[in-house]
């Protein structure tokens, strides 16, 4: 079901994304989404990511990887003890962001 709330349609869906930081290109860490969206999504992991970081994402949509240069606007910490991660989306190619938009409209 998508969210209205915001100003880019968003899902629950739950899809492997593959991480690097996008300055130094080292830590590599494969994480998962619990919202995804047109303009970001929502990553859970066991760490922070640490807000205002920048990275280089590739996330799996039915077994496509779309990818994005994504921002971490804020972080909190759910019941199970891991962390959950608002990331924008600031940049996706415009064949990367058709198939994300896709993605998005028809789930």
């Amino acid at each position: 079901m998508i969210n209205t709330r915001r100003q880019n349609p968003r899902i629950h869906s739950v899809n492997e994304v593959r991480i690097t930081d996008a300055i130094t290109d080292l830590e590599k860490r494969s994480l998962t989404t619990i919202e995804l969206g047109t303009g970001g999504c929502l990553l859970t992991s066991s760490r922070p990511l640490g807000i205002g970081r920048v990275m280089v994402m590739s996330i799996t949509l039915e077994k496509k990887p779309v990818k994005a240069i994504g921002k971490v606007l804020y972080e909190y910490p759910t019941k199970g003890g891991n962390i959950s991660s608002g990331i924008e989306f600031i940049y996706v190619d415009t064949e990367d962001n058709e198939a994300l938009t896709q993605f998005v409209l028809n789930n």
